[in-house]
């Protein structure tokens, strides 16, 4: 992503995988599972892009912003809608 206020900043790669392959690879299941999401941004794809495995996570603790540091980010109301939508509770 870009930052929307142009700062400079090196950039590396690191290998990445969806959290759907996570949760595939690590076989999860319907068990007690919780979840520590802080992606720089990018929290509501993310989840959006596990919605068929949100109903495995009982506990769900994700950073969010209700400022736009990133290009075309999506802030914290957006992210809270998303939970919603899938059952999920916000609590704070």
């Amino acid at each position: 992503m870009i930052r929307s206020d142009n700062s400079k900043f090196d950039s590396i790669e690191v290998e990445s995988y969806t959290l759907k392959t996570y949760i595939d690879r690590k076989s999860i299941n319907n068990e007690t599972n919780s979840c520590w999401l802080d992606a720089e941004g990018l929290a509501y794809e993310i989840l959006n892009s596990a919605k068929d495995y949100l109903q495995t996570i009982n506990i769900l603790l994700v950073e969010v912003e209700d400022l736009q540091y990133w290009q075309n980010q999506k802030l914290v109301i957006d992210v809270f809608n998303l939970c919603l939508q899938n059952e999920l509770i916000p609590i704070c």
